[in-house]
């Protein structure tokens, strides 16, 4: 049950390790732009100067390597393997963030969240949200030992305000970082500097990070 937190920070990783953008097999190796097979990995055991990796596309030389496809995993996936079967500590479902957190206990939000206020406690846990979360100020829950990881189906809206959040946030709406109360900007605007002290992923390619 303790191990819960520790396997949705491996799944971060893997979700990172595998978002597009790495070299690829390209269609027609002997062009000097070729067209991408694919924007994911290719491995092969073979490795040589001949295989002409470049910012443009990738040739492998060995007939043996292989292209293996991947999918993000979506919000429904996580909340099924990480909240609906999991054996963790799960209370009922609340409409705000606890006063105090619970060390190694999954939450479940099932409307918008607005965050602060903030809660205390020393604990790390997952909190699903099956609305917006709407972040109006720092967020700075957590210690060098705890933390939290929120997962949400809706957009993730930062105002343009907060200067600090300390927390993994993985969406499959839009995240965006300079929200002006109403609407998520079109285009770059002043705000201020946005630390991150922990991870912003996105799970939809249609709904990037702005």
């Amino acid at each position: 049950m303790k191990n819960i937190i520790i396997i949705i920070f491996i799944t971060i990783i893997i979700v990172i390790l595998n978002i597009p953008g790495a070299k690829a097999q390209s269609i027609s190796c002997g062009s000097t732009t070729p067209a991408s097979r694919a924007t994911g990995l290719v491995t092969t055991p073979i490795l040589t100067s001949g295989s002409n990796f470049s910012t443009t596309g990738a040739c492998i030389i060995d007939t043996r390597a292989t292209y293996a496809p991947f999918n993000l995993p979506t919000y429904d996936d996580l909340k099924s393997i990480y909240y609906t079967r999991s054996k963790a500590n799960k209370p009922a479902p609340i409409t705000s963030l606890p006063l105090t957190i619970v060390d190694q206990t999954v939450y479940l939000v099932n409307a918008d969240l607005t965050i602060p206020p903030l809660p205390t406690g020393g604990g790390t846990a997952t909190i699903f949200v099956e609305g917006n979360l709407n972040i109006t100020g720092n967020y700075t829950y957590g210690t060098a030992t705890s933390g939290t990881v929120f997962v949400v189906r809706g957009n993730v809206n930062i105002l343009q305000s907060v200067t600090r959040v300390d927390a993994v946030i993985i969406s499959e709406g839009t995240i965006c970082t300079a929200y002006d109360g109403t609407f998520c900007p079109a285009g770059n605007v002043p705000a201020s500097q946005l630390v991150i002290n922990g991870s912003l992923i996105n799970l939809n390619a249609a709904s990037p990070i702005r």
